[in-house]
């Protein structure tokens, strides 16, 4: 007989593959007539995304080379 954990393993993972239909039914596409919706920019602060991870990335190096 299976022990208590892998039961309960078991339990759980039967229970999110069958309630993961309920989640993953979509609401279809956008009736006609509507406008599409605008386009979000995402290259407008790239530089300062790279420039501020590049830091972040040189204060933690430094951090632990003093530690």
């Amino acid at each position: 007989m299976h022990s208590t954990p892998v039961r309960l393993s078991i339990l759980c993972f039967l229970f999110f593959l069958l309630s993961a239909g309920v989640f993953s039914q979509g609401a279809g596409p956008p009736p006609p007539g509507l406008p599409d919706p605008e386009p979000v920019p995402i290259n407008g602060k790239i530089a300062l995304l790279l420039l501020g991870g590049i830091l972040y990335g040189g204060f933690v190096t430094s951090r632990k080379r003093n530690s």
